[in-house]
């Protein structure tokens, strides 16, 4: 929880949160969740504190790490692309010519049925 006599600091984020802050063009942000390499978090542990002020400073360690920060961090580096799945693609043909062959043979065999019957 943020303290009441600290919330002023934070009045710019929270506005552009909840969207009073209406002078910021929205943006696409794009990001993936990944797990923490042993070396994130030797960095995570080894520089925490330095961040924090004095008296918000938290006694983390490798036990409690998943407690603070979880098991992923969001990662926006990747960049995002969008590759074609051919084999999907050729699946969806396959699938929709096949209802096709059995519509016409349900009409194929109806007609040849109706065909009998008038004979």
């Amino acid at each position: 929880l943020i303290d009441s006599n600290k919330i002023s600091k934070y009045k710019d984020i929270i506005d552009y949160t909840y969207g009073k802050n209406n002078n910021e063009k929205s943006i696409k942000l794009y990001v993936y969740p990944i797990k923490y390499s042993n070396d994130i978090k030797k960095l995570s542990l080894k520089y925490v504190n330095r961040f924090l002020p004095y008296e918000e400073k938290i006694n983390v360690d490798e036990d409690t790490f998943e407690k603070y920060f979880g098991k992923y961090y969001l990662d926006t580096g990747i960049k995002t692309t969008y590759k074609f799945n051919y084999i999907v693609f050729i699946l969806f043909l396959l699938v929709l010519i096949f209802i096709a062959l059995i519509i016409k043979y349900v009409i194929k065999s109806k007609t040849n049925k109706k065909k009998e019957d008038n004979k």
